[in-house]
């Protein structure tokens, strides 16, 4: 949700000698520490204006007013018929509190875009109960999209919500972006020996239809590389082979006139350095044939992989609907800074990563404003100021 200032007229009267330019910063200061005779409900209001204020230590003050409201007030307030943007600000400053996340979700003014900003990062327990909500998943099918990439969702409450949006006739696999999987060759999972499992799942990524060339005659088809070797030259397949800058340059032109179908099964085959750069093929079924590749290895490898603007579109998108992937914290932190990343798979990514590499995010120009601002707006609730030249924590720590 963007959220806006108020409209004035809805501001209650009461909180308008704290509000506007003319009021000192001292007194604003005062009263976003909540340090002012208001009720629940004014006092959350009057934070939410502070948000907007043009002073920037009034805005730090109100996110930290509102993380540090008593509970008293926090139970009144999240119960509340309130604004919509007030109870998404509430949902962003209280989002490691599944207890306080739970009124806000049942709360029938709480927005549905609040709803899909917690299906990207909240935990098992919100998630559960945004699942159990079928109403608001079947209005607004986004909520299915980010929870199904969202790495606490357990599959089996995937699989109930996936379920039920058939059979109330969403799209679910236009909106997931997949196809119908084909059987991967066993111990196809993307990764090699520094894979890692993506939640206790069995079995690696799911292959989209489509993805492989048919087998051709003698070629060994699924069952080795067949006659590759004589197709290629032979560095494109040696194990441990790493391409100089030289090499890398030769095979990208290689790339450009060679067979689809030796370009796939290279892509199934080949070796690392030679995997790197065919995900960089405009051709789907090349890029996609890289997922069963066992030497790409899921830390140095595919890491690049996801890091790569010069992708192919259709993998890293596949990349962001996968937990293969995105239960991989260096995986996913490059997913987000790719601008092939759907925006919306971004702004998930971004929402956990660590805070040492969100300040990196917040400086980087390079990157989507929308995710620049979203790297601040955490870091501004954990207390860290940032401007061009760096981030540190408020209060000269």
């Amino acid at each position: 949700m963007e959220r806006q200032p108020l409209d004035p007229a809805k501001v209650p009267p009461i909180l308008r000698k704290y509000i506007g330019e003319a009021v000192p910063s001292g007194l604003k200061m005062v009263a976003a520490r909540g340090m002012v005779p208001l009720k629940p409900v004014e006092l959350v209001t009057l934070l939410y204006c502070f948000h907007f204020d043009a002073d920037p230590q009034v805005q730090e003050a109100a996110m930290q007013g509102i993380r540090g409201l008593p509970p008293p007030v926090v139970n009144a307030v999240v119960d509340a018929p309130l604004d919509p943007q007030l109870l998404d600000l509430l949902a962003e400053a209280y989002a490691d509190r599944p207890d306080i996340l739970s009124r806000i979700i049942l709360n029938r003014n709480t927005s549905d875009d609040t709803i899909v900003m917690l299906a990207q990062t909240a935990g098992e327990e919100t998630i559960n109960l945004i699942a159990n909500n079928q109403v608001r998943f079947l209005r607004t099918p986004e909520i299915i999209k980010f929870m199904y990439s969202n790495p606490f969702a357990k599959q089996a409450t995937l699989d109930n919500v996936i379920e039920f949006a058939r059979r109330s006739g969403v799209d679910v696999d236009a909106l997931l972006g997949i196809g119908e999987p084909v059987e991967a060759e066993e111990g196809g999972a993307p990764g090699g020996e520094g894979a890692e499992p993506a939640g206790g799942e069995a079995g690696g990524a799911e292959i989209p239809a489509g993805a492989h060339a048919a087998p051709q005659p003698g070629a060994g088809g699924e069952d080795g590389p067949g006659d590759l070797a004589a197709k290629v030259p032979a560095c494109y397949l040696e194990p441990k082979r790493e391409f100089s800058d030289a090499e890398n340059k030769q095979f990208i032109a290689w790339m450009e006139t060679a067979p689809e179908d030796v370009l796939v099964r290279l892509a199934q085959y080949g070796n690392a350095s030679s995997g790197v750069l065919l995900a960089k093929s405009k051709n789907r079924t090349v890029a996609m044939a890289l997922l069963k590749n066992k030497n790409l290895d899921l830390m140095r490898h595919w890491t690049k992989i996801a890091a790569d603007r010069q992708g192919n579109d259709e993998l890293i998108k596949y990349m962001c609907t996968k937990k293969d992937f995105t239960n991989v914290y260096a995986v996913k932190s490059r997913l987000a800074l790719n601008p092939k990343t759907p925006v919306s798979n971004s702004m998930g990514f971004v929402r956990s990563m660590r805070l040492s590499d969100l300040k990196n995010v917040a400086r980087n120009k390079a990157i989507a404003v929308t995710l620049q601002n979203t790297a601040k707006s955490i870091l501004k609730m954990h207390g860290v100021k940032v401007d061009d030249k760096g981030a540190k924590p408020s209060g000269g720590h």
